[in-house]
């Protein structure tokens, strides 16, 4: 982490409704002014950037990325958020830099009874792209962090730590969390023959608050990566959302219309159902959010799985 008060003087007074300019007051003392500097060294990604910078996100899910923020450059969350806590928590903030997640891994591996060779046997890679996992500057992405735990065979916080808490507002006491692990949907594996083998030996997962699910029957949840802007600002490229994958084709022609997630032939997309006439049609109308595309058809026939996406993670509902 850069020392900020090599590059520019640590502001007294910025007003307190102002989230954008604070955030604008960090990307010039940490990150060079440079969205893209900031997405490298925090992990979040290019749009989420471009969505805090613009104050487009709810509490909730700009408190997470604040959590990002603060992680790399020890600015308060709480001073992000209203501007009424001190910029940096102590004093020694800024000379205390937390260890990055390539550090704490390289930690974990100093003792680890599994090594490199076998790590990157678990993982699919080479034993030179795993070891490069544990160089000080080296990003890791929630990706790339949830097949290192899965390799190992450890939980999440035995390697990381320190969970986001993501459900605090500033100033309220802080409760521990009960997390799950759901698997993923990445982008490698939508669509093509390895899709189908995929679904029964998910490789990789995602980390969630339990409170995140919503309440009701139990279902098989999945976190699912979106790719493309067909489906408008609601679910942006890059973002993720939490769905349930209807088992049973017999589920199928019950399922509500509103977005789904469909694998078929070889493809894979996320598209809105406004009505679910599988039965009677022997497939589906898919629509897109942001036109000018047609709706398109899909034959019954050639559908492989059906997941009904729920909410943006971790945000609003999808209606």
């Amino acid at each position: 982490m850069q020392n900020p008060s090599n590059l520019l003087e640590v502001p007294h007074h910025i007003p307190n409704s102002d989230r954008k300019e604070r955030l604008k007051t960090v990307l010039k003392m940490h990150f060079d002014n440079k969205a893209l500097t900031m997405s490298e060294k925090t992990g979040l990604s290019t749009p989420d950037v471009s969505r805090l910078l613009s104050d487009k996100y709810k509490l909730r899910a700009r408190l997470q990325k604040f959590e990002l923020i603060k992680n790399i450059t020890g600015v308060s969350v709480d001073w992000l958020e209203s501007g009424k806590a001190p910029m940096y928590l102590d004093d020694d903030a800024r000379s205390k830099p937390r260890p990055t997640d390539s550090e704490l891994f390289a930690k974990f591996m100093a003792t680890s009874p599994v090594g490199i060779n076998e790590l990157a046997r678990r993982m699919n890679r080479s034993p030179s792209t795993v070891s490069s996992y544990q160089e000080p500057t080296r990003i890791l992405s929630e990706d790339i962090k949830t097949e290192i735990v899965a390799g190992l065979g450890v939980s999440y916080d035995e390697v990381f730590g320190r969970g986001v808490r993501r459900d605090l507002v500033p100033g309220e006491p802080i409760d521990e969390i009960e997390y799950v692990e759901l698997p993923m949907v990445p982008l490698k594996v939508r669509g093509g023959s390895d899709v189908a083998r995929y679904w029964q030996n998910p490789t990789q997962t995602y980390r969630i608050p339990k409170k995140d699910i919503p309440p009701g029957p139990p279902r098989d949840w999945w976190i699912i990566e979106v790719n493309g802007d067909s489906m408008g600002d609601r679910l942006p490229s890059g973002s993720r959302v939490l769905a349930y994958r209807l088992s049973k084709e017999s589920d199928w022609r019950l399922a509500p219309a509103r977005v789904w997630a469909i694998q078929y032939g070889e493809e894979f997309v996320i598209k809105r159902v406004r009505a679910n006439n599988l039965e009677r049609d022997k497939g589906l109308l898919l629509y897109s959010d942001n036109p000018p595309p047609d709706p398109f058809f899909v034959a019954a026939e050639d559908i492989h799985q059906i997941w009904i996406v729920r909410k943006r993670f971790i945000e609003d509902e999808v209606y």
